[in-house]
């Protein structure tokens, strides 16, 4: 299967070198956008091979050009069919955004980086329901950013299919995205909850939601995750076993805290466990005690030189720059 594995990925469209050596994010209509989103998880997929730092560097790559130049604040990019740069008024494909969530899933699954799955949510929840209907009986094919009505009338797009890329209908548009939309929730379901390497679980991704999990010593424990993520910010895990003669069990429980999130605030059975907010008189106690009580000013400075420490990992840098995000 391996030497499968390397045939297919020789056979393959080179995404490595497109996204660490090519021009293609920061060109109009060089690729087109579903097979960008199909092929963003490649690299990250064959690393489990190779372990070349370099695949997922790529993919790394890949989101900082595409914020720069055909990114939308949806976490998608235009591509009405072809790539463009992200203005408001070219069309976004709705298996785009399917199969970009796809990949993210992958590619959470393989780094469990949880910075996927802040971008997974992104596209998630503010693409996909907007351009499916609630009973799934009709989609759009495109969506425009800044949409302000749905009609059937002629659009800047590089492929129209008779001004109706907009409407919401079955066929509306192509009707590929009819036989694609069906994936996007399931699959975003499967990958809510991990089963880590040691035994433990850990939730990465928010939405309601109920599983079975083998843990600690080969114990089923029963989770459900109560919440209205993310329209609410508050949510609740409730554990319980499927034997119902167990009455304990030890094993690690990771969830994820997203990076929008500055004041988390985390409880265990009603009962505060940890919370924060940055330059709080609590959050300066804690940061002044531990393993950073010799460095007073680590983590304080807004303003500075930037260093980077070597701690013998295969990370490389190239061209860094530095952007005010004020």
């Amino acid at each position: 299967m391996l030497d499968l594995g390397e045939l297919i990925h020789k056979q393959t469209f080179n995404w490595t070198d497109i996204f660490l050596n090519q021009n293609h994010l920061s060109r109009q209509h060089s690729l087109h956008c579903v097979n960008l989103a199909q092929g963003f998880k490649e690299p990250v997929v064959y690393y489990q091979q190779s372990k070349d730092y370099k695949h997922l560097e790529a993919v790394d790559k890949a989101v900082f050009v595409m914020r720069h130049t055909i990114g939308l604040p949806t976490g998608l990019w235009a591509g009405d069919e072809l790539l463009r740069f992200g203005n408001p008024v070219y069309g976004s494909e709705l298996c785009t955004a399917v199969e970009m969530m796809f990949s993210l899933e992958e590619i959470l699954e393989v780094t469990g980086n949880t910075h996927w799955a802040d971008y997974l949510e992104r596209i998630a929840y503010n693409v996909l329901p907007t351009q499916v209907t609630d009973t799934y009986s009709a989609r759009q094919y495109y969506q425009q950013v800044n949409q302000v009505s749905v009609t059937r009338n002629w659009r800047d797009f590089t492929t129209p299919h008779d001004d109706t890329d907009i409407l919401f209908g079955e066929l509306t548009g192509y009707p590929c995205c009819t036989s694609n939309l069906h994936q996007g929730w399931p699959k975003m379901v499967q990958n809510l909850i991990y089963a880590t390497g040691d035994n433990g679980v850990a939730a990465l991704v928010y939405a309601p939601c109920e599983a079975k999990v083998k843990v600690g010593d080969g114990k089923t424990l029963l989770l459900r995750e109560e919440t209205n993520y993310p329209f609410d910010e508050a949510i609740a895990f409730h554990f319980g076993f499927e034997d119902k003669k167990v009455k304990e069990s030890f094993f690690p429980f990771r969830f994820r805290v997203p990076a929008w999130c500055t004041q988390p605030d985390i409880r265990l059975n009603g009962e505060k466990l940890f919370s924060f907010q940055e330059g709080s008189e609590d959050w300066k106690m804690r940061r002044y005690s531990g393993k950073w009580e010799a460095f007073p000013d680590y983590g304080i400075s807004t303003t500075g030189k930037l260093c980077f420490q070597d701690h013998g990992s295969k990370v490389y840098f190239k061209n860094v720059k530095i952007k005010d995000l004020d």
